[in-house]
């Protein structure tokens, strides 16, 4: 029996943002997009979008909107997919905590090939 919140594939999140800033439109691999955007926001240093919780799940509406703000506005889609990245890094890590505070958790394990 295992505590885990409701998903979706994070990899499906790496596949929209790759294809909103023309970086991969079509996978001919398993994580092609997500590969192409680390490598694209290799160098940068990236900050966070807005993004909220409601429970566990990661709500990436806002995210997503400043993701098509930054690339309208002239924003290299290198400095934008580190910023991705670094909203997903702090999203993952505040759900966890949240998870991990309100179940009473001691140890909380990823799976998945975003991880």
């Amino acid at each position: 029996n295992f505590n885990a919140p409701l998903t979706s594939s994070c990899g499906r999140l790496y596949d929209a943002v790759a294809a909103l800033l023309g970086v991969c439109f079509e996978n001919m691999y398993e994580g092609q997009a997500a590969t192409e955007l680390a490598e694209l926001a290799k160098g940068e240093d990236g900050t966070s979008y807005p993004f909220a919780l409601d429970g566990s799940m990661i709500l990436t509406g806002e995210m997503l909107r400043r993701i098509v703000l930054d690339s309208q506005n002239g924003v290299s889609a290198a400095k934008i997919a580190a910023n991705f990245q670094q909203t997903l890094v702090e999203a993952l890590a505040s759900a966890v905590l949240s998870t991990r505070e309100k179940e009473g958790l001691e140890r909380v394990v990823l799976s998945g090939g975003s991880f």
